[in-house]
């Protein structure tokens, strides 16, 4: 069997039929939760971040769940490189 029939969804099997719907529903509710708005105050916890660690990048606004995330991740990302010396952490 070759992989062009195989790939099909008639022909799959029950299981990656059901991965797949789980994959998609999973993309589309992992793109949804991202725009919604974030609660009021992160602005201020924003500012408190990047005072504390004035080197991270990350949004300057904080609008949306996925502005949150972002900050957050430059926050961590400033700490995990500058303990294992990849960066100089927030000093920089």
């Amino acid at each position: 069997m070759g992989w062009a029939k195989f790939a099909r969804v008639e022909n799959m099997p029950f299981v990656f039929k059901i991965s797949l719907a789980l994959l998609i529903a999973s993309l589309v509710g992992g793109q949804a939760w991202q725009h919604q708005d974030a609660a009021p105050g992160w602005d201020a916890d924003a500012s408190a971040l990047r005072a504390e660690c004035p080197a991270m990048g990350g949004p300057e606004k904080i609008d949306t769940l996925g502005d949150v995330v972002r900050l957050y991740d430059a926050y961590a990302i400033r700490l995990v490189g500058g303990a294992i010396g990849f960066n100089d952490g927030c000093a920089g």
